[in-house]
């Protein structure tokens, strides 16, 4: 876990689950500011039931899971 509430996936057994949940088959959705949309290098986000998915579309295998309110705080962060 880090010290944003949210769990940094590394190498697991099967790269389509993540708690339990089958990420390849959620919505992800590109950030508008892509500048291609068939660009191989931006990030996506996913809805799941209880958390966000958060990935870099050349590493589609690495997801960080965070609840919507640490999303909100790594945001606030960035900016």
């Amino acid at each position: 876990m880090n010290s944003m509430g949210g769990q940094v996936s590394s190498a697991r057994p099967d790269p389509r689950t993540l708690k339990g949940v089958d990420v390849e088959n959620l919505t992800w959705v590109k950030s508008s500011f892509s500048s291609d949309e068939d660009a191989p290098n931006c990030v996506e986000v996913a809805e799941g039931a209880s958390a966000l998915f958060l990935r870099e579309s050349e590493a589609p295998s690495d997801v960080l899971t965070l609840t919507p309110q640490a999303l909100a705080g790594l945001l606030g962060f960035l900016k």
